[in-house]
């Protein structure tokens, strides 16, 4: 059996790793969503088994004093409505605290050099935006080390190796923009993220 060349094995590593750090950016920005849907969804079932609690004891049992089961139910609807409370408003000031974060990052921004802007280099408002950074910068350097090795090749002064070539520069090239474009879009603000 043929052996696999480097190209390939490396190729098919920075692709799976790619896929698993997009997986994992997803899987974690979910988390805090269904979180707080998670709770919502604890707090209604909540209030909906007391509420049929409530019921079936009254059906059971007419004569019996309602006012214990009404405070039970209203201090359960409060427990609910208490956690409820707690992670959107836990929301709304991660929201405001981001919000300030991205304008004051926004105002820096237009303080650096446009090389710097176009190449990512500063430090993202959100830090979900650096996975992607980091792979655009390793397809940037592997597109400026192929353009190296092949113009290298063109003047005689290395052997030609046949996995890399244009298709080769090409294909990071692309990659590093879309890698560029992607950690860009993960530096706004949630709101305008969903938005698109």
């Amino acid at each position: 059996m043929a052996s696999l060349p480097w190209a390939t094995i490396v190729s098919v590593v920075t692709i799976g790793g790619t896929l698993i750090t997009i997986l994992a950016t997803w899987g974690r920005d979910l988390n805090s969503a269904a979180r707080r849907i998670r709770i919502l969804d604890e707090a209604t079932k909540r209030i909906a088994f007391w509420s049929v609690w409530s019921q079936a004891l009254a059906t059971a049992d007419p004569q019996a004093d309602a006012a214990p089961r009404i405070a039970k139910i209203e201090s359960e609807c409060e427990a609910a409505a208490a956690a409820v409370n707690e992670a959107y408003c836990a929301l709304a000031v991660e929201q405001a605290t981001e919000a300030k974060a991205i304008k004051r990052h926004e105002d820096e921004k237009h303080a650096i050099p446009r090389w710097r802007e176009r190449l990512v280099l500063y430090k993202p408002p959100r830090g979900r935006a650096w996975y992607p950074r980091v792979f655009f910068y390793t397809y940037a350097v592997s597109v400026v080390c192929a353009v190296g090795y092949d113009i290298a090749v063109l003047m005689q002064l290395a052997k030609p190796v046949p996995a890399f070539g244009w298709i080769g520069v090409v294909t990071c090239l692309v990659l590093a923009i879309f890698f560029r474009w992607w950690s860009l879009w993960l530096e706004k603000p949630p709101s305008t993220v969903q938005a698109t």
